[in-house]
């Protein structure tokens, strides 16, 4: 089972403890969602506000298209957000369809050309 960064806001999507490399990619693409906790010796990312809208869930589905390791989850049970994770091949960051052992996600990691 993967554990979320106790700073996150209560709700369906979260990002996983110790996953954040400050990658900056929930700051440019959800700032409204996301900060930076400054609680420990390094900085690691949160989800403080979940969508509200529309417009605040595409941002954050784009936050999980866009990272490079797969940090942002979802562990809700929208049947539309799990149809949109699976059609923009990201189904892998529901935690219901999750089959990685120990949630070690560094097999999940996207290649470096994803990126560009």
């Amino acid at each position: 089972m993967r554990e979320p960064y106790p700073e996150n806001v209560d709700g369906d999507f979260y990002v996983e403890s110790g996953c954040c490399t400050c990658c900056d990619v929930p700051m440019v693409e959800a700032p409204q969602l996301f900060k930076y906790s400054d609680a420990t010796e390094y900085m690691h990312c949160y989800v403080s506000k979940q969508p509200a809208n529309d417009a605040d869930l595409t941002n954050m589905l784009t936050v999980i298209s866009c990272a490079e390791f797969r940090c942002v989850r979802y562990r809700g049970d929208d049947p539309d957000i799990f149809r949109r994770l699976k059609d923009s091949g990201n189904d892998d960051c529901c935690d219901a369809f999750d089959s990685t052992p120990n949630g070690d996600n560094t097999q999940n990691a996207r290649p470096w050309w994803r990126f560009w």
